[in-house]
């Protein structure tokens, strides 16, 4: 095989668990500087409808895990970071 030649490996996307969706957007927003996700964002990460993503958000929100932060993004609380350290020990968490 020649340096110009490629190889294409096919990747299929992993299916998400609606009952798991919550958890890995806490995990997504705990990680990533603040404000820097809303629902468009997360529903192309995730390849989900805004509308679902909307609704995982407002839940959230309504569990006091995240709060809104600017104009349109979240950002995590002290409740959620409890949560994110069970699920993910050691994980480097931005300042804010």
């Amino acid at each position: 095989m020649s340096a110009a030649q490629t190889v294409s490996i096919p990747v299929e996307p992993i299916p998400i668990d609606v009952d798991t969706l919550p958890l890995l957007v806490l995990m997504v927003i705990a990680t990533s500087k603040p404000g820097r996700w809303d629902d468009v964002g997360l529903s192309r990460l995730f390849d989900i409808r805004p509308s679902v993503a909307r609704s995982v958000l407002d839940d959230l929100v309504d569990w006091g895990m995240i709060y809104s932060y600017g104009l349109m993004g979240y950002t995590v609380t002290g409740r959620g970071l409890d949560n994110v350290r069970v699920y993910m020990p050691g994980a480097e968490i931005p300042k804010a």
